[in-house]
């Protein structure tokens, strides 16, 4: 896989062998589906202030990536947004739709997003779990993610 505009990535998934889904980079056009999308998910901690604006900035900047998992090539049932700096790289947020989880499509958006990274020459990937998610847990040590050990998350909102 390349991390050209160009990724179109064709599944079936298990529930329906009618239902298929295609992962490729999200676009400005995208921008208001993928924030209605995102502001779903609670456990993704996807902030009042990630509006539209924000998303398009994302979509628009050399070093943030955005891949949409899309039902029978319109409908969003998955995105996953990262962005890198240097040879590190962050995963900042994923999430699938209730209706297709455990057909692939989280391991399918990280694997694009890995290799794009991968490809722009990052070294690491960094990602935050909340404590109590054992879902996410599982899912991320399945990609070889290992919690880090002597080390405090920090943040500040600006």
């Amino acid at each position: 896989m390349t991390s050209s505009n160009n990724i179109h990535i064709e599944y079936t998934t298990k529930s329906k062998s009618t239902d298929k889904f295609t992962i490729s980079k999200a676009n400005s056009d995208d921008t208001s589906k993928i924030v209605s999308f995102l502001q779903f998910f609670k456990e993704i901690s996807f902030c009042d202030w990630q509006d539209e604006e924000h998303i398009r900035n994302v979509l628009h900047s050399d070093s943030s990536r955005c891949y949409l998992a899309k039902k029978n090539n319109h409908t969003i049932i998955g995105v996953i947004i990262g962005g890198f700096m240097g040879t590190r790289a962050t995963l900042n947020h994923i999430a699938v739709s209730p209706l297709f989880r455990n057909n692939k499509i989280g391991t399918a958006l990280t694997k694009a997003m890995l290799s794009d990274f991968y490809d722009n020459g990052i070294k690491r990937v960094f990602l935050f779990i909340d404590n109590k998610n054992k879902t996410a847990y599982k899912f991320w040590s399945s990609f070889g993610f290992l919690p880090t050990v002597g080390e405090t998350t920090c943040e500040l909102d600006l």
